[in-house]
């Protein structure tokens, strides 16, 4: 499958949950509006060019057992 587009807005996705999906090569659009996704989610294969909806500046995954 070439998953191309992903919208997970206004759900209880975090940044462990997001990592996940750097095995979707072909993945150009994610839509983070009003998740708990940080600025600190790393996902080298997707190049960032709008972070809007995206609030937190710390991951806090490393607090809570996700």
């Amino acid at each position: 499958m070439k998953l191309k587009y992903l919208d997970v807005g206004y759900t209880h996705v975090t940044d462990k949950v997001v990592r996940e999906l750097s095995g979707l090569p072909y993945l150009s659009f994610l839509n983070l509006d009003f998740t708990q996704v940080s600025l600190s989610c790393h996902i080298p294969s997707l190049q960032p060019v709008r972070l809007n909806g995206i609030t937190k500046e710390v991951c806090e995954d490393e607090y809570y057992d996700v």
